[in-house]
């Protein structure tokens, strides 16, 4: 599909041609990007030629992420469903080469595409179109500051200052963590100070999650995509140390950060906000086991008939659809009083548990024989071997369909039937038998 006269006149202001020149490779990456965004394609880097001598580039290929095809899968071949094709063998490209000045000159160019080219509505969601700028970084951060400053003027409700006490160290964390959570940012554990003898933290430092800078890398050195560097130097922190009372104090305290803090609707994605608390822990347990019985309900009366399992499935997706749509609208501000887990269950329960039935086909395991083995002596299965014997002697066989046989004997200690004797003990039997011998 070739490019039109009316786009290539004035539908980009990224003109693309032979014999354009740039100041190095990265450079006509760039530009050939931006000329890409304006088309309506991603680029890919093929390949770089590099002098074997000094190093440096002698000429780079760039070509349209359609070009090529897919190497063959060679995993395993129970695969059933293998990634979709998005190679076209397109032929667009650009070729660079290194001249004598050191500047790289287009000497080959093919803007024709064998596929159609997407919107540039759509061109930010392009593999190579999905970074931002620097200008548009810094809109974006002045943003992110406005919002962290009309939300620190409104106030924070856990003040953090210079001499306040604290039972332990992990009360200071916890309290330093939900100041971290309405400012916006994440705290990391520096390092604690112990005394020597007895163990007993003196002394400890909380920092910001962007504090100093990353070690260095000491991996392999042919690892192409790094990590992403988080770290920013950010000088914020407090130190508190063990007083006399036990207590403990904070003697440093720095909040000023040299980063743009996140706002508080975005708090629980960071590091230390992703634990819930003890309150929140069992009203999801109630809520849990609650829903268990209510559906567990559900499902042996629905399984009773056709019409009511072919009700209980429907109204199951129904169910499944809305409940992605209320987690996807969820909003994770808690400043709005929220009802009592009593409340809330009295609201939400429609079954009537007075007409609950069993459900069947949940079985508890069974333990199995193994974990009821015991090692027995070479005395006690001599015994048990003289008791099954005694059992198994001519005198013992009876028949039991007989439903009289128990009342033959007269017993003054009460014996278990005869139908049961595999669940009573040898030596019990034998001595029951022996004392009253059956007469048929």
């Amino acid at each position: 599909m070739e490019i039109s006269s009316c786009e290539s006149q004035g539908g980009f202001n990224v003109p693309i041609k032979l014999g354009m020149e740039f100041d190095s490779d990265e450079h006509a990456y760039e530009c050939y990007n931006e000329y890409a965004a304006a088309i309506g394609f991603s680029v890919r880097k093929e390949y770089a030629n590099k002098n074997k001598v000094q190093g440096y580039v002698t000429s780079r290929k760039f070509t349209c992420h359609k070009e090529g095809y897919r190497s063959k899968d060679k995993r395993d071949q129970t695969v059933q469903k293998h990634r979709k094709e998005t190679r076209t063998g397109c032929l667009a490209y650009i070729v660079i080469s290194r001249q004598s000045n050191g500047k790289f000159r287009i000497t080959s160019f093919d803007e024709k595409h064998n596929h159609p080219l997407d919107p540039s509505s759509l061109s930010h969601m392009l593999p190579s179109q999905r970074k931002i700028n620097v200008a548009q970084a810094h809109e974006v951060t002045a943003r992110f500051m406005e919002i962290t400053s009309s939300e620190s003027q409104g106030g924070c409700n856990v003040p953090i200052k210079l001499g306040m006490e604290f039972d332990s160290d992990e009360h200071a964390y916890e309290w330093y963590n939900e100041y971290a959570a309405a400012m916006g940012f994440s705290v990391r554990k520096e390092y604690a100070n112990k005394n020597k003898v007895q163990g007993y933290v003196t002394s400890r430092k909380f920092t910001c999650h962007k504090e100093g800078y990353r070690s260095k890398d000491k991996r392999d050195r042919t690892v192409q995509k790094h990590r992403k560097e988080t770290r920013t130097g950010c000088l914020a922190h407090i130190i508190i140390s063990r007083q006399s009372n036990g207590k403990f104090r904070i003697t440093s305290f720095e909040e000023k950060h040299n980063h743009s803090l996140d706002p508080s609707s975005l708090s629980h994605v960071l590091p230390t906000q992703r634990k819930i608390k003890v309150a929140q822990a069992h009203k999801v347990s109630v809520r849990y086991k609650h829903l268990c019985q209510m559906f567990s309900q559900i499902s042996s009366e629905a399984s009773e008939s056709k019409e009511g399992y072919e009700l209980a499935a429907k109204c199951a997706n129904e169910l499944v659809v809305k409940l992605k749509h209320v987690k996807k609208n969820e909003s994770h501000d808690d400043s709005a009083p929220s009802k009592s887990i009593e409340n809330e269950l009295s609201e939400t329960v429609f079954i009537d548990n007075t007409n609950a039935t069993k459900v069947t086909g949940l079985k508890r395991k069974q333990p199995t024989c193994r974990s009821k083995t015991l090692t027995m002596s070479f005395m006690e299965m001599a015994k048990r071997k003289n008791n099954t014997s005694l059992l198994k002697s001519p005198q013992c066989q009876t028949d039991k369909k007989l439903d009289h046989l128990p009342s033959l004997l007269s017993c003054q200690v009460t014996c278990p039937s005869l139908s049961d004797a595999s669940m009573t003990t040898g030596v019990a039997e034998a001595s029951c038998l022996k004392d009253h011998p059956m007469k048929v």
